[in-house]
């Protein structure tokens, strides 16, 4: 998709900025130096002192100029699929966070499944003409979800990006350095290790096991088999995780990244057909409700990036991280991987010449 009229408004509005800051800076100077060259004379604190409030106003300026237009607002729009006979979330075929999300759910501890079981999502109301949202414990369960598959995919994103990188400039972020973000009830429950944890680690020791394959050992032995992730977020030195008000913040010296997952409860339409000859859900297709969920993502660059060398070292995870985003929970995305545009129009093709 081009968007060639809205990068050129963009461009326009840096390069007046950077024009009005320019001839702010220019004049400032000028004024400053006639203050200078009139030291004799009894006027000449009021030429320095105009001088230096309009060097300031001029610096505060471009300061703001930079952060306003050096500054991410990425929102990803992704769905999954709900039984609502069953009140279970479906598995989607080659969607990953659809798949991460029936994964962990089916998975999750007897608490988060009982509060899932007595709670429904999407309760919409009209009240007074308006739609109004009424948010169950449920829809909360489902921002978490989301949360969890998302710290998930920014954990890889971080541990691929800085591997075999020196850990002398990187600090290793564990459950117990952030504690506020264990009020997501998956992140807490998926990153308590195992009970006879002792048996898990030996079994991780014959010959490079993994994790999956030493619980699969484990619960053929009649051991434990409670999922585990280790949580770990692998970051530059001076860098803190934090979560308030259901965000997630990890500020940097030349940053401050906002991560925020939101389910409404709305639904959403799939395209027509999908249901049924994608997902094979022919008897029980009206039962089966799609609701959509986003993530939004702002990335608040500080000033200090102006004298920073080594930014796009620093940061260019974060790009990496956006990517994944996109390939991994993108709706538009999934389509186009699937390439369901294409298989719709064969399998009408093939429909019509058979009945012919």
């Amino acid at each position: 998709m081009h968007n060639s009229v809205e990068q050129f408004n963009i461009f326009r509005k840096s390069e007046m900025e950077t024009l009005i800051v320019a001839v702010l800076m220019a004049t400032g100077v000028n004024v400053l130096v006639s203050g200078i060259a009139m030291v004799r004379t009894g006027t000449f604190w009021g030429y320095i002192t105009t001088g230096l409030i309009i060097l300031i106003v001029s610096v505060v300026l471009y300061r703001y100029c930079f952060i306003s237009t050096n500054s991410i607002h990425k929102r990803v729009r992704g769905f999954f699929l709900y039984d609502s006979e069953k009140r279970e979330i479906m598995c989607i075929p080659d969607y990953d966070a659809g798949l991460r999300m029936w994964n962990y759910m089916r998975a999750s501890s007897a608490e988060i499944q009982r509060v899932w079981k007595n709670n429904t999502i999407g309760n919409l109301q009209y009240i007074g003409g308006r739609i109004v949202a009424e948010e169950t414990e449920s829809d909360r369960i489902i921002s978490e979800l989301l949360e969890y598959c998302v710290i998930e995919i920014l954990s890889t994103c971080l541990t691929d990006y800085y591997d075999g990188k020196s850990e002398k400039y990187l600090t290793k972020i564990g459950r117990n350095d952030v504690p506020d973000i264990m009020q997501n009830r998956f992140l807490y429950w998926y990153s308590q290790e195992p009970e006879h944890s002792d048996d898990l680690k030996k079994c991780l020791e014959i010959d490079g096991c993994t994790m999956d394959e030493a619980l699969l050992r484990m619960a053929k032995v009649g051991g434990n088999t409670k999922a585990y992730s280790r949580f770990e977020l692998i970051l530059p030195k001076g860098t803190t995780v934090s979560r308030k008000e259901n965000k997630i913040f990890i500020e940097s010296p030349l940053f401050v990244l906002t991560i925020k997952c939101l389910f409404t409860g709305s639904n959403t339409n799939t395209p027509t057909n999908f249901k049924k000859l994608y997902l094979k859900t022919i008897e029980n297709e009206n039962d089966i409700k799609a609701f959509s969920m986003y993530v939004d993502v702002d990335v608040q660059f500080k000033s200090r990036c102006l004298f920073s060398s080594d930014i796009t070292k620093k940061c260019a995870w974060i790009d990496a991280f956006l990517d994944n985003l996109d390939k991994m929970i993108s709706e538009e995305h999934f389509y186009e991987k699937i390439g369901w545009r294409t298989a719709e129009t064969v399998i009408r093709c093939v429909g019509i010449q058979s009945k012919e």
